[in-house]
């Protein structure tokens, strides 16, 4: 039992199971007046507005049609080389405690990083907004940027609060996309907004399609594990349990806190400002119960609404809805970590437990395939890829990275092929990864060795999971952006090795995939987990 205990744990880290809500609405309160806007340029003249770009890299400035009247846009081209382009002007600006930045924004452009910056009337100090391989919308979307989304950059300011600036840029950087492309910007607006707020909510008017006595539908918002709202077998599958706030709040994800069989396994999430208009924000389609984190990046609504649609069970059973703060789905990273706090050392990568964490690089000289060997044995298969980290599964339970006594060396002592060792016990493996081929078919190739040290049989699985993180660790921010590493599909096939496709070179005894949605919450490790 302490066995299947243990990988069920596992699974529970390994496979981020996406579970959402749908609610009823209930009266909807008086609205406070929002905060007047502010128009700080709406593009109808552009010739205030300057472009600049690093070495080798091309870019003009032109208006196009907005929204409603003139838009601001740079056409790119990086060429070969990693750049940027920024388009800035002076516009000196005096900040309240609480503000909003918002603007039009649409692209014909590749995935690069989108960086929104403020600069001081030094010009050494800088506040920036960077979105890494931002997507840009050929339609016209709307973009804002609140205070605390703002942070400090870069400079010799001893006080890194942003209380004025002297002008504003937007910048493109390369990233993965590269190439060329065209972003426009539309009517840049500036408002005040109220004290910050952003503290999750704490109470709630909750309501459910259904209820079995004595149990209440405030019973899965109450703070008490120990309580829990319960459907009513009678009125089917189908159920919604809603929450209202009263008036709209800001949250950052959810966690849903299932007893034991009675979870759902396919429902959404749904959120509303008025109670009439839903918006999806979570599909999920195989939950498997227990705690259900969901990550729901910078969220503002007045309700949310569970929309149960099928179990296991013929009623489900609720224990507590954690509406969590803005921080907890700032990032994918930033909600990795806040899983991994909760969960047992050696589940996810030391760097999720913010432990220093130490790689080599591997790979031949001039080759088009590099990685990363962690100290412990993960393997990151190309720049910003997964990894393939092991795991071992004896009849005690399951060994990770937080179980053994790691050991790292080189062949030889000095040659670029790195190996770690686990000790653990009177078990022994060794990780041996090195690069192979030419500069035009390079190759990584790593080895596997289990070793039994005892003088007796034992029998001892070997799993390599390909897990959707990087050895880079989410430390490393700037560049090249480390951490989480969204795995899109995952196929397997007997066929030849190229670039990013792990290949076996032994046959496995068995191998478990998953689907993987494409939302970082709904990740799986496999079936082997739950076995």
């Amino acid at each position: 039992m302490r066995h299947r205990r243990r990988l069920m744990r596992l699974y529970k880290a390994c496979v981020l199971a996406c579970v959402l809500s749908v609610c009823v609405p209930p009266p909807r309160a008086m609205a406070a007046d929002p905060p007047p806007l502010r128009v700080l340029d709406d593009f109808d003249d552009i010739t205030s507005w300057r472009v600049a770009t690093s070495d080798d890299v091309a870019a003009t400035l032109r208006a196009a049609a907005g929204q409603a009247g003139n838009a601001l846009c740079v056409d790119f081209d990086f060429g070969a080389v990693s750049g940027y382009v920024s388009v800035g002007r002076e516009l000196p600006m005096e900040y309240p405690d609480n503000f909003e930045f918002s603007f039009g924004l649409r692209g014909d452009a590749p995935a690069n990083a989108l960086q929104f910056k403020l600069v001081d009337a030094s010009g050494e100090n800088v506040w920036w907004v960077n979105r890494p391989e931002f997507a840009f919308a050929h339609e016209w979307q709307h973009v804002r940027f609140k205070k605390r989304q703002v942070s400090f950059a870069w400079g010799p300011a001893p006080d890194r609060e942003l209380t004025s600036s002297a002008r504003i840029e937007f910048v493109v950087a390369r990233g993965r996309g590269s190439g060329k492309g065209s972003v426009c910007f539309d009517r840049l607006s500036f408002r005040e907004l109220p004290a910050d707020s952003s503290a999750p909510p704490s109470s709630a008017q909750v309501s459910a399609s259904s209820t079995l006595s004595p149990t209440q539908p405030a019973q899965s918002f109450d703070g008490v594990a120990a309580t829990a709202w319960r459907s009513d077998p009678a009125a089917g599958r189908e159920q919604t349990l809603t929450l209202d706030f009263g008036r709209e709040r800001e949250f950052g994800g959810l966690v849903l806190h299932w007893l034991p069989g009675a979870h759902a396994s396919r429902y959404t999430i749904e959120i509303s400002d008025d109670g009439q208009i839903w918006r999806t924000v979570r599909r999920v389609v195989d939950g498997n119960g227990g705690s259900d984190p969901h990550m729901l990046p910078e969220s503002e609504a007045r309700h949310i609404r569970l929309r149960l649609q099928d179990g296991p069970a013929q009623s489900y059973a609720l224990a507590e809805i954690e509406v969590k703060e803005i921080a907890y789905g700032a990032s994918a990273n930033a909600f990795i970590e806040a899983i991994a706090a909760d969960a047992p050392r050696g589940q996810y990568p030391r760097a999720f437990y913010r432990e220093q964490s130490y790689w080599t690089v591997l790979g031949i000289d001039g080759g088009t395939v590099q990685g990363l060997l962690s100290e412990d044995g993960a393997l990151e298969i190309g720049p910003q890829s997964a990894s393939i980290e092991p795991f071992l599964i004896t009849g005690e339970g399951l060994v990770s990275w937080a179980d053994v006594e790691p050991h790292q060396s080189l062949l030889d002592g000095y040659l670029p092929i790195p190996s770690v060792t686990w000790n653990h016990g009177e078990l022994t493996m060794h990780v041996t990864a090195f690069g192979a081929g030419n500069r035009a078919r390079s190759q990584l190739v790593a080895r596997y060795v289990v070793e039994n040290q005892s003088g007796r049989p034992r029998i001892v699985t070997l799993a390599l999971a390909i897990r959707p993180y990087q050895v880079n660790p989410p430390t490393q921010f700037l560049n090249t952006p480390g951490g989480v590493a969204p795995i899109r599909a995952l196929s397997y096939c007997i066929c030849r090795p190229t670039a990013r496709r792990p290949i076996q070179l032994s046959a496995p005894v068995a191998m478990f995939m998953t689907s993987v949605p494409a939302i970082i919450p709904a990740n799986r490790c496999g079936s082997w987990c739950r076995r």
